[in-house]
């Protein structure tokens, strides 16, 4: 898939891309896409407060800023190998 440089929607102005962090256990990390609802993950029968990771099915996601107003729009597409 090509990866053109989208325009804002709103203004009409050039985005730039970047990433979206997320912040884990002593890291931080690219935010990523899962299909489907979020499962609890669960640790004895309790559930952790997070949830079960299928790493086969994430996508990372990119996301794309305005240069102009700021607005940001993400995208969630698969490399192809």
């Amino acid at each position: 898939m090509e990866d053109r440089q989208p325009m804002c929607p709103y203004c009409e102005k050039d985005m730039e891309r970047g990433f979206v962090l997320d912040f884990a256990h002593g890291a931080v990390v690219n935010s990523t896409w899962q299909p489907g609802a979020p499962e609890p993950k669960k640790l004895l029968g309790l559930k952790t407060g997070s949830v079960q990771m299928k790493p086969d099915d994430m996508v990372a996601v990119t996301t794309y800023r305005c240069l102009d107003c700021g607005y940001l729009e993400s995208y969630a597409r698969r490399q192809d190998s």
